[in-house]
């Protein structure tokens, strides 16, 4: 007797859910014999299915995600643009342009490296650093080096990016995920019946071959959502927001090289400010450094390793 193969649909993600379903309802619809078994119950899993389907349609209309990752981007490029910019210019020929660059290192240090912090820390840094940056104090400086058109793209960076995080928590507040993980569990509860009868018809029909038939097909597509889970199984350090790479404190030149090794975290929900799990150097990631002997911005890269791939990279100053 051949038997049809369970599925994890808890660990499926939401397209992956509603595909094995629609798969399931396809076989069934060429397959007369087994479904007129279910035929009381196909009904019902069919509408199911449509409530799924049309829940998941609605969530995936207007996603900011991807444009808040570009926005992201965009403020990490200005940050790396300053942070680099700064630290260049502290070499300067001209004594007044080095020391302007030494004033404004300073003060654009004692904030950390504001891409590695999470979204609250991020956003406070950020204010108070385009504030500092604009102000009296350090206005004229940013002028001199040419830093100006820098600040003003970062905040212009800044805006774009709370504008489509506001969309974004306003369109979220009105999607149906919790409708939508109750349609999953009405769908499987419509499905086990089903199962259950094939099953058991398989086993008193005057024409197996076509329940063999049937459930053969279907267990080549339960191997290949089986499979789809073990891929995903891994978590990805590098997509975007899982991993936080602790900020580095400057670190003074010795003219060897620099090795420090940050605190690092893997959360699986990237929408909250929770620190996430804390991994272990060589037991989850491997670490590598570049630019991490002179004075600069240097270079620290963690590699998954176990259970996680991906990589990321993290950057940290080398202070004269």
């Amino acid at each position: 007797m051949k038997k049809i193969k369970t599925v994890y649909f808890h660990a499926l993600r939401a397209h992956e859910h509603d595909q094995y379903f629609i798969r399931f309802r396809a076989l069934l619809d060429v397959s007369p014999q087994v479904k007129e078994v279910v035929s009381e119950q196909y009904p019902v899993f069919v509408e199911r299915l449509k409530r799924e389907m049309a829940l998941l349609n609605r969530m995936r209309k207007s996603d900011y995600t991807v444009q808040i990752a570009e926005a992201d981007r965009r403020i990490d490029r200005c940050l790396t643009g300053i942070y680099e910019m700064v630290a260049a210019f502290t070499h300067h020929f001209d004594p007044a342009v080095e020391e302007a660059a030494a004033s404004l290192y300073n003060r654009v240090k004692a904030f950390g490296d504001i891409r590695r912090q999470n979204y609250s820390s991020s956003v406070t840094f950020l204010t108070f650093l385009i504030a500092d940056l604009r102000s009296p104090e350090y206005s004229a400086k940013a002028a001199l080096i040419g830093l100006t058109p820098w600040v003003d793209e970062l905040a212009a960076a800044r805006t774009a990016f709370d504008e489509l995080f506001d969309l974004r928590s306003s369109e979220r507040a009105q999607k149906p995920q919790g409708q939508l993980r109750a349609a999953r569990r009405d769908v499987e509860a419509a499905y086990y019946p089903m199962v259950e009868r094939i099953t058991a018809a398989s086993l008193f029909s005057d024409a197996p071959e076509a329940f063999d038939g049937f459930i053969s097909r279907l267990n080549v597509n339960v191997d290949e959502f089986m499979e789809l889970l073990h891929r995903h199984a891994r978590k990805d350090l590098g997509a975007g927001g899982h991993t936080i790479i602790e900020a580095i404190a400057p670190q003074p030149a010795t003219g060897r090289p620099i090795t420090v090794v940050p605190a690092v975290y893997y959360r699986d929900v990237v929408e909250n400010d929770e620190q996430g799990v804390a991994l272990a150097l060589g037991r989850d990631f491997t670490i590598t450094y570049r630019y991490n002997v002179r004075p600069g911005m240097a270079e620290v890269t963690i590699r998954g390793k176990g259970e996680y791939k991906g990589k990321k990279t993290a950057t940290f100053m080398i202070e004269p």
